[in-house]
């Protein structure tokens, strides 16, 4: 069975109106000086840190299987975000070499809700919100 080595992860979310951020999560691989494996998130004014050192391969085998390799570079909305409740979100994952950039405004790829999903099955926290779109 094929092991896979991250060497970047990066996710940013932010639920906003017009310039008021109403909710955030930003979630980021840090590597310690013992090459610890560390994803720190940040979402709402809380801080946690999951080390995901033994599951380093299984967290990959995850992100892959949720269709991040099939979404789309950008997604964009046509939605008049300045006076209503707006969405942004990006994506950097990097491994074995390859790495992976999406992001939206408004808008997600149909399997979106299944990345987040594994997010919050490592560990991971997110905002949630009443958009159109659930997660």
């Amino acid at each position: 069975m094929k092991e896979y080595k991250l060497t970047g992860f990066q996710f940013q979310y932010k639920y906003m109106k017009v310039n008021e951020i109403l909710s955030y999560a930003a979630i980021q691989l840090e590597q310690t000086l013992d090459n610890r494996k560390l994803l720190l998130c940040r979402c709402n004014n809380k801080c946690i840190s999951v080390d995901i050192t033994e599951k380093e391969s299984e967290f990959v085998k995850c992100i892959i299987g949720s269709g991040v390799l099939n979404w789309n570079r950008e997604y964009e909305s046509n939605m008049d975000w300045m006076t209503k409740y707006h969405t942004k979100w990006k994506l950097i994952f990097s491994f074995d070499g390859n790495t992976f950039i999406s992001k939206g405004d408004d808008t997600f790829p149909d399997d979106f809700d299944v990345f987040c999903k594994i997010l919050r099955d490592f560990g991971l926290f997110l905002p949630f919100h009443n958009s159109e779109k659930k997660i």
